[in-house]
């Protein structure tokens, strides 16, 4: 559509085939149109004609409705019109040096009518709810801005404010206007809020008229069209606000006549401009955060902003200084719109560390000093071009002496440009061109990386000058990309976060590498720490933030991001702070390293995990560079792991020679740190850490002897539980010191004094002996009493037996006969009545008490050693009899058949007796060699053929029990898994609420008894009765119990098979042997149906998994010999 100021409105459709427009009269307003806006959501257009009347107009697909008509002329009041009642009048008000004149608004004297601008602006704002109409009232003579709701209503009108100028704009996501106005002593911007009411100004710098403003889609950037009053030149201005403060970020010179500026609607930061001669320029902008990115490397991290023609400088390795404020205002000639760090500055072959690039072509460079920087050089070598050439936007100072700029020109092409910083002036070195449209640029060593907008980039190298081919970059355009070492990490616009074109992340806001980590905010309002060493970026931790918080720099273990509002904050995360206390104690500075631990919260192990190795070498720097305090801290602190592995790990990624064993890390350290303690003969300096390292080591009863002041005592107060270190003191026999701790604690001195009196008048051994069995050392409390006189030898026997101190009075008394003897027999009796008769045995024989002795030996089935001490006794042959009839009764009750066959034969030559024993053990061959050495073959016949022959018939019985019991089992277990397939899975309604029912009626009962209940309840778990819910794995466990049971009865077989091979009983052993196949068949074929096997599960993994679980091994609970367990 086509609005003419004469009124003609047209409309025109372009062809699609032929792009030929085609134009369609639709109406004509009589009284002319002076000036048109469309709201942002296309739905209604404001116009003025040009008799100042406001016209609501809609369009349709054949003609233009007016919907609504407005006399601008008007002078009634709108709806939402402020109502003065009388106070809080300028009139009124404070005004300061300026005094009640101030009050008056004042012109610029120099102003006459033809300063004010008579033409009409109509600007809406973002939601399309209001727009405001800027105008020339000829009634009052005054312009007028007034302010409208969508569907016409008049809300208000602007207070009188004189010199207002005609552009105005409205903030898309706000409740400001931005209008232009000339005070008596500047021409500034000022804002007006919706009620009319002016908020705010800014100055725009002297001498320049505002002809155009525009706000961006994000509100952040205003952008200004103003002409010098003087030289008629056309400037664009970029302005951003920051804590209310608005700073000049971008000004160009235009050789061009503008006819339209407007920012895009769906790119935010992306300017367009159409020029009277029909160009169509592009501008898009990103932001940036002028930093020195050689911080790591020079221990220096500036930051500078820029503001018109000053740059804010701040060093925050030093000072952390929110805009506008900041540690050094250095002024340049002209406005900046660029600011350059050398990527590697070299102070040695560097004279300059910054460099500011004016808007007028000319180059300031900084140097350092002691007060502050300063402008060493202003080069103008290439002002006339780069004043003029509005594509000169991207810059990189690769080295010392060498600039790289990049250009755009028509055609999607770029110029790159190497500069040469000379003595005497800067030099264009080499120009190249290349057939594609870069958006950021990266130095990294001698290379510089240019990134195009589908993510790839060229790189080009500043010594030869030569340009690589196309390479992979990212997936897509990242605006803000960072050189690390051999990676390249991007940030695109949509919050993608890229490492050499692998995503990590999308939701990343803003980062900063911070070598060995990667530090990004997200859109969730967190700080995310991640580890770059490495191929894979893992993450360290996460913390919220305040909404809106942007990273700007990262330096120490101090990270500062600025929030939506301007201001800045810090914060230190853990993993910084622990990385730059690594570095001080890399550098061997323990007591800046451990102020910083102290400050952090972060455990003081560090100093000795860290690098283990280093700090034993450098224990003594590390004694005397720390204060006796802060090691007294680091020692009572000390943890008994690593502290890298464990809480610490996630910042530890590299192992490191491990010097001592982990369970010794404690007693190691404090040895190590009380040898070099003690070696600086400072004992009353370093007194608290001595202490702490006898506590820690268990040492306590040292710490006591040495802790004489009352300071040193406190402290091991301190250290020890009061109750604990008095009885420290009673343990070490020190009488005083316990006396000295007494009177710390709240022991009751009525209690304690008489005790303590009461020791001291006993005799040495006594007394010892009377404090470890209040202390209940028996051991030691023995030791002591063994040394006291024979009238205490009852007391000493007592103690001996009430405590089970026997091994420990054996070694006391080995050269005590008598002692010695009542020991071993009261040793041998406590051994009997646990039932270690073997033992019990022995320690009779030791205390020559024979009788019990062979008692003792004759429970633990030893015949050898009873007969041999029978024998020793002299025991007749009746008695040597009834001693056999005793041990054989022992020896067939423990199942050895062949000990008791062996004894008759070899103690009493009673053949028939041992071969009747072989027999019932089932031993056949043992049977068949004492009957044929001992020429009793009539025997075979008569005593061992039957026996056989009765055992293979039992054996066939219960093989065939055996398998019928798994045939049974196997059925069953079909039938229980076909029932559990065809049941539904739920039960009736009225069964499950009766189940409910009592089971909430049994509930506490059941709580009560169930301790009881538990054996009954296991043996119903796998009790075979059906029906049962577990009668599934009850059947499986029976099955496979059974099969373990068979393997015991093949076992017998084999033994019983040989007997009757050797009998001459073929047939009888074949039909054994039959049997057993036939059992050993049926356990084959039901193995698959109990176990059926996966088909698409591996035998390897089944395997694997066997492994995963320990193997069943029964060991003799009783295995070992009680003597031989000292005390």
């Amino acid at each position: 559509y086509s609005f003419h100021e004469t009124g003609e409105v047209l409309s025109f459709t372009i062809e699609p085939d032929s792009l030929l427009m085609n134009s369609e009269f639709l109406t004509h307003l009589d009284d002319g149109i002076e000036t048109i806006e469309w709201s942002p959501d296309k739905e209604i257009g404001a116009l003025v004609t040009n008799d100042n009347r406001l016209k609501l107009v809609m369009l349709t697909s054949v003609n233009i409705d007016i919907v609504f008509e407005y006399d601008l002329a008007d002078l009634s009041q709108g709806e939402q019109e402020l109502i003065n009642i009388g106070w809080g009048k300028k009139e009124t008000q404070f005004h300061g040096l300026g005094g009640k004149n101030a009050a008056e608004p004042k012109l610029d004297s120099n102003l006459d009518e033809s300063f004010y601008s008579k033409s009409t602006h109509i600007t809406w704002r973002g939601d399309s709810t209001m727009f405001a109409v800027g105008f020339w009232c000829k009634k009052s003579s005054k312009r007028r801005i007034k302010i409208f709701s969508k569907d016409g209503t008049f809300l208000c009108m602007n207070e009188d404010m004189p010199g207002l100028d005609g552009p105005l704009s409205w903030k898309p996501q706000g409740n400001l206007i931005a209008f232009s106005q000339q005070l008596a002593n500047k021409y500034v911007i000022g804002f007006l809020e919706k009620n009319g009411l002016k908020h705010l100004d800014f100055e725009v710098p002297n001498g320049f008229k505002v002809k155009y403003i525009s706000w961006n889609a994000d509100s952040n950037i205003l952008c200004l069209l103003v002409k010098h009053r003087e030289s008629t030149k056309t400037y664009l201005m970029l302005w951003t606000c920051s804590n209310y403060h608005w700073y000049l970020k971008q000004k160009f010179l235009l050789n061009f006549e503008v006819v339209r500026v407007m920012w895009d609607e769906d790119r935010e930061n992306k300017l367009h401009i159409i020029t009277q001669d029909g160009t169509f320029y592009d501008f898009e902008f990103s932001w940036v955060i002028d930093h020195s990115n050689y911080a790591l490397s020079a221990n220096k991290y500036y930051i500078s902003v820029i503001d018109n023609d000053t740059v804010l400088l701040t060093p925050f390795h030093t000072a952390i200084i929110p805009p506008p404020m900041c540690k050094w205002s250095l002024k340049c000639p002209a406005s900046i719109n660029k600011i350059l760090y050398p990527s590697v500055f070299e102070e040695e072959n560097c004279k300059y560390f910054m460099c500011a690039l004016l808007h007028d072509g000319k180059f300031c460079f900084f140097s350092e000093s002691l007060e502050e920087p300063y402008i060493s050089r202003i080069d103008e070598s290439f002002a006339q071009e780069f004043s003029t050439d509005l594509t000169m936007n991207h810059w990189a100072w690769v080295s010392n002496t060498t600039m790289i700029c990049v250009s755009m020109f028509v055609g999607d092409r770029s110029k790159i440009m190497n500069i040469q910083i000379a003595e005497d002036k800067l030099v264009l070195v080499n120009k190249s061109e290349i057939n594609h449209h870069v958006i950021t640029i990266v130095p990294n060593n001698k290379n510089v990386f240019m990134y195009l907008l589908d993510g790839r980039y060229i790189e080009y190298n500043i010594e030869n000058n030569s340009l690589s081919e196309i390479k992979n970059g990212f997936p897509e355009a990242c605006y803000h990309v960072v050189a690390h070492s051999t990676n390249m990490y991007g940030l695109s616009e949509w919050n993608r976060f890229y490492k050499n074109g692998t995503i990590i992340s999308y939701n990343i806001t803003s980062f900063l590498i911070h070598d060995p980590f990667i530090l990004a905010t997200t859109c969730n309002h967190t700080l995310l720490l991640m580890n770059c060493d490495g191929s894979e970026v893992k993450e360290i931790s996460v913390r919220k933030l305040e909404r809106g918080s942007k990273l700007v720099a990262a330096t120490g273990n101090t990270v500062i991001m600025q929030l939506p509002r301007g201001n800045l904050e810090t914060i230190q995360p853990r993993a910084l702070s622990i990385m730059s206390a690594g570095k001080l104690l890399d550098k061997k500075l323990y007591k800046e390293a451990i102020c910083l631990l102290r400050r952090q919260r972060i455990c003081f192990d560090l100093c000795l995990d860290h690098n283990p190795y280093e700090f034993f070498i450098n224990i003594k720097h590390f004694i005397q560079d720390v204060e006796p305090q802060w090691i007294t801290l680091f020692i009572t602190e000390l943890l008994p792991n690593d502290v890298t592995k464990g809480i610490y790990s996630l910042y530890y990624s590299q192992k490191k020679q491990q010097i001592y064993p982990e369970d010794q890390k404690i007693n190691k350290v404090c040895n190590a740190l009380l040898e070099a303690l003690q070696s600086e003969n400072e004992e009353q300096k370093y007194m608290m850490p001595i202490l702490s390292c006898l506590v820690k080591t268990k040492n306590i009863a040292k710490a006591i002897e040495i802790a004489i002041s009352d300071q040193a005592l406190q402290h091991l107060l301190f250290l020890v539980d009061v109750d604990t270190l008095y009885h420290e003191a009673l343990g070490a026999y020190n009488l005083e010191a316990a006396l000295k701790i007494a009177g710390k604690s709240q022991m009751d001195p009525k209690e304690y004094i008489p005790y303590l009196n009461s020791l001291r008048e006993m005799e040495s051994n006594y007394r010892k002996f009377e404090i470890d069995k209040m202390l209940k050392r028996h051991a030691s409390a023995l030791r002591n009493l063994s040394k006291c006189g024979d009238d205490k030898l009852e007391l000493m026997y007592s103690l001996i037996e009430e405590f089970h101190l026997y091994n420990l009075a054996l070694e006391l008394f080995e050269n005590q006969a008598e002692r010695f003897s009542k020991a071993a027999y009261m040793y041998g009796e406590y051994l009997y009545k646990q039932a270690r008769f073997e033992e019990a045995g022995v320690l009779y024989l030791r205390s020559n008490d024979i009788q019990k002795a062979i008692v003792a030996f004759t429970k633990s089935g030893n015949w050898r050693k009873c007969i041999s001490l029978a024998k020793r006794c002299n025991y007749s042959d009746i008695e040597l009899r009834n001693l056999g009839e005793s041990l054989y009764n022992t020896l067939v009750s423990a199942h050895k058949m062949r000990e008791a066959a062996e004894m008759y034969k070899d103690c009493f030559a009673d053949t028939n007796k041992a071969i009747d024993i072989y027999l019932q053990g089932h031993l056949w061959e043992q049977a068949l060699y004492l009957i044929e050495t001992s020429g009793l073959d009539s025997l075979i016949e008569t005593v061992i053929t039957p026996n056989i022959l009765d055992a293979a018939a039992k054996l066939i019985e219960e093989i065939n029990n055996i398998k019928n019991k798994l045939l049974g089992f196997s059925a069953r277990l079909k039938q229980v898994r076909l029932e559990k397939v065809i049941k539904p899975k739920f039960r009736d309604i009225e069964e499950m609420s009766d189940t409910s029912s009592v089971t909430s009626k049994s509930y506490k009962s059941s709580i009560s008894k169930s301790s009881k209940m538990t054996k009954k309840m296991s043996r119903k778990m796998w009790s075979l009765k059906e029906g049962n819910p577990r009668e599934e794995e009850a059947l499986v466990a029976n099955i496979s119990q059974t099969m373990v049971m068979s393997e015991k009865i093949v076992s017998e077989v084999k033994n019983i098979s040989i007997a009757l091979l050797h009998l001459n009983f073929d047939e009888k052993g074949t039909t054994l042997q039959i049997t057993v196949k036939e059992l050993l068949k049926v356990i084959d074929d039901i193995k698959s149906d109990v176990w059926p096997k996966d088909p698409n599960e591996d035998e390897l993994v089944l395997l694997d998994a066997k492994f995963k679980y320990p193997p069943d091994v029964t060991i003799d609970a009783r295995w070992e010999v009680t003597v031989f367990n000292k005390n």
